[in-house]
């Protein structure tokens, strides 16, 4: 899922390079991007909570997920629902 989900964000402009990696950019202006592919091809967290949410939404018809983590994944959670709501693979109101 993450290979064919990165080419569409490309696609569509959702996801550019910067430094080698490719980032979606989400939050304030200085906010650190969020990383769909890291500069050595890699995919980390990010694209797997992404692919894994649309997949939720559009394979399983969540109306609703609930993720409880602890307050160390806050800013990663922010940027993700915010890349996925950008992305256009939720629905705003669901972050």
């Amino acid at each position: 899922m993450l290979a064919p989900m990165l080419a569409e964000l490309k696609e569509k402009g959702f996801a550019v390079e910067s430094n080698g990696a490719q980032c979606i950019f989400v939050g304030k202006k200085n906010s650190p991007p969020l990383m769909v592919q890291k500069s050595d091809g890699g995919f980390g967290y990010a694209a797997t909570d992404l692919a894994a949410m649309r997949y939720r939404v559009n394979e399983v018809k969540a109306n609703r997920i609930v993720y409880i983590t602890d307050v160390g994944q806050e800013l990663h959670f922010k940027q993700v629902f915010e890349g996925a709501t950008k992305c256009g693979f939720v629905d705003q109101k669901i972050t």
